[in-house]
């Protein structure tokens, strides 16, 4: 028994560890709640988990897209490119960058906005490891609801390579309008493009009511 079992004894003991128990949890929990935009930061910076290519994913994403390019799927045509063997698709690359970093950071997204400034710089191969580094770039407020968020977004891999990066952007809710949501005991509403766009649909539901 350890000294502090001897001191609190065992009922004690065992109260302090369910205690510790459930402050993890709650700890982890909280570390898992989705961001909101007014907490972000320009340079605020996230990795992602890695993951590893395989020549499954590249059949595999031929197969969705219809994009059967000798470069990524014919081992002899590549082998006598300038690469030496298949590559990846560019999009494949991008599809994982997504991917990866939706989860670092989680966030209350309403929309995917848009890429900026896109650059393919290495090919990626199978048995490359790749990993997301996240950077807040810029942070525009668009009222009480929501804000826009440019991403620089970096995929790289086992070797500390960039091979792709750019600007994502996104538009991401408050926290007021996730508390106001919480609230209500609904789902994030759809952002509120602007004000006329509230008093045109408040006309046009008038309209609809008058013509009954």
């Amino acid at each position: 028994m350890t000294p502090l079992a001897m001191h609190v004894g065992p009922c004690g003991f065992y109260l302090l560890l369910l205690f510790a128990a459930i402050t993890d949890s709650v700890t982890l929990t909280r570390m898992k709640e989705p961001l909101c935009f007014d907490e972000l930061h320009v340079g605020d910076r996230w990795t992602s988990p890695a993951r590893t290519i395989t020549e499954t994913d590249i059949v595999n994403f031929a197969c969705t897209t219809g994009d059967f390019d000798p470069l990524h799927v014919d081992h002899e045509f590549a082998r006598r490119s300038m690469y030496r063997r298949p590559i990846a698709h560019g999009l494949l690359g991008l599809s994982f960058l997504a991917g990866l970093s939706s989860r670092s950071p989680v966030m209350c997204n309403f929309a995917f906005v848009g890429i900026r400034d896109w650059r393919f710089l290495k090919p990626l191969h199978v048995g490359d490891t790749v990993s997301v580094v996240t950077v807040v770039e810029e942070l525009q407020p668009q009222g009480r609801r929501s804000g826009r968020v440019l991403w620089r977004r970096q995929l790289i891999n086992q070797d500390g390579v960039v091979t792709q990066e750019g600007v994502l952007e996104t538009l991401v809710a408050t926290r007021m309008n996730t508390m106001r949501d919480d609230a209500n005991g609904g789902s994030i509403p759809s952002p509120h493009v602007s004000a006329d766009s509230d008093l045109e649909a408040t006309n046009q539901l008038s309209a609809s009511k008058r013509l009954r």
